[in-house]
């Protein structure tokens, strides 16, 4: 699922990368997200 995808990278930068790195990570697995997507995403989970 993207929220644990997002969590998973969110977590192993210690909260340092934000919605634009979070999306190249999610890129080089496959998945096809936008920037501001992924940046919903986190905003609704607060992230």
């Amino acid at each position: 699922m993207l929220l644990q995808e997002i969590l998973n990278i969110y977590n192993q930068s210690n909260g340092s990368y934000g919605s634009a790195r979070i999306q190249e990570e999610l890129y080089q697995l496959g998945y096809k997200v936008s920037c501001p997507k992924v940046a919903i995403v986190m905003r609704n989970n607060n992230i």
